[in-house]
């Protein structure tokens, strides 16, 4: 199972959704995690932290999000990112109901 961590684009945000010890933990159960190149950078975590846990790295959110299972966001997608995602792919971010009232 591919697992897909993106960058966040947000000038504000500065968390990832998966940290380089949780991506060791899912890389030892067989699943590959691809990691967005700078997706960890504003929370503290250096790309080379996520290769050395077993993350293999992309340098484009099209490029991590072939063949893409599952995709990591903290925030939710743009518009533009959203027409990157795979038919089936399970996506997991916040949903800000507050700003998303008519939902």
């Amino acid at each position: 199972m591919r697992i897909v961590v993106l960058k966040e684009r947000s000038p504000r945000e500065h968390r990832v959704a998966l940290v380089p010890e949780s991506t060791a933990r899912l890389f030892k159960t067989g699943a590959e995690v691809v990691v967005e190149e700078g997706a960890g950078e504003a929370a503290g975590f250096p790309d080379r932290q996520y290769s050395t846990a077993g993350a293999r790295l992309a340098s484009t959110g099209a490029e991590a999000l072939a063949g893409a299972a599952v995709a990591l966001k903290v925030q939710p997608p743009t518009s533009e990112e959203a027409a990157l995602l795979p038919p089936g792919v399970v996506l997991i971010s916040l949903f800000p109901v507050s700003s998303n009232e008519h939902l």
